[in-house]
């Protein structure tokens, strides 16, 4: 935690948390460990702080400018933006348990979120998908999608997001995001061309059904149109799992 959060009662978003002593002595033991720091941090103050100490990866980040955003690039920093937890809160957050005064601090988050998007992709910032919802909220991630679309970041990017650069993040290329030879078979089947049309990914609405008609985990099915797909689990079971991209 880098800075203040819309949950947490008694701060503000605006707010700085553990002292930069406190983030590089985090950094580094996490490098100890053999892996990587994620900070939540909303405004330039406390990305720039993030940053100082070796963050790799900075959550949220809706307020960043442009001086933050050379430095991201600078330093090889990701940004997850989560962009549809603002808009699930204002339209459900207190529906949902959260307090009325918690959902008020979300304010200008989407405004600013969308403005921060568009402005990483500007100077090259990379990024990846993210969404950070709470409880009954979760059904609303893959509406990140349209938001993205909404700041102004083309299909293939958004895609990319979701995939490629998540998996570069979590040091795990070659295994996650990409349909090659050696990676884990996650797959979905959409109906339809998200390159074109990113609501393919966007899931299902009151008004219409889920375009992902097939999702495999694994190497195994995990939804399918119909149950009786799910015997396919079976055989694949009595055999090794083909990973990604082998025939």
């Amino acid at each position: 935690m880098a800075s203040g959060g819309v949950s947490s009662p008694t701060d503000r978003l605006t707010n700085t948390q553990f002292s930069l002593e406190e983030l590089t002595a985090i950094c580094q033991e996490a490098a100890a460990a053999g892996t990587y720091v994620a900070a939540h941090a909303y405004t330039p103050a406390a990305i720039r702080r993030a940053l100082a100490a070796g963050c790799r990866s900075i959550e949220h980040g809706n307020w960043l400018d442009q001086e933050t955003a050379d430095m991201m690039v600078n330093t090889g920093a990701y940004l997850v933006p989560t962009t549809i937890t603002y808009a699930a809160l204002r339209r459900e957050g207190v529906a949902a348990g959260m307090l009325p005064d918690l959902v008020a601090k979300v304010g200008e988050a989407v405004e600013k979120g969308l403005q921060s998007m568009a402005l990483a992709r500007s100077l090259g910032v990379k990024m990846c998908f993210g969404s950070d919802l709470l409880g009954d909220l979760h059904k609303y991630q893959s509406e990140e999608f349209l938001l993205r679309s909404q700041a102004g970041i083309p299909n293939s990017e958004i895609i990319a997001a979701a995939t490629v650069i998540c998996a570069e993040l979590f040091q795990q290329e070659g295994r996650l995001g990409e349909v090659v030879p050696g990676a884990i078979a996650d797959l979905i089947l959409v109906d339809g061309d998200p390159l074109s049309d990113i609501t393919c990914l966007a899931g299902g609405t009151a008004s219409s059904s889920s375009s992902i008609v097939l999702v495999m985990k694994e190497g195994l099915l995990v939804k399918v149109p119909h149950s009786g797909l799910l015997d396919v689990n079976n055989q694949l079971l009595k055999q090794p799992i083909k990973q990604a991209g082998a025939v």
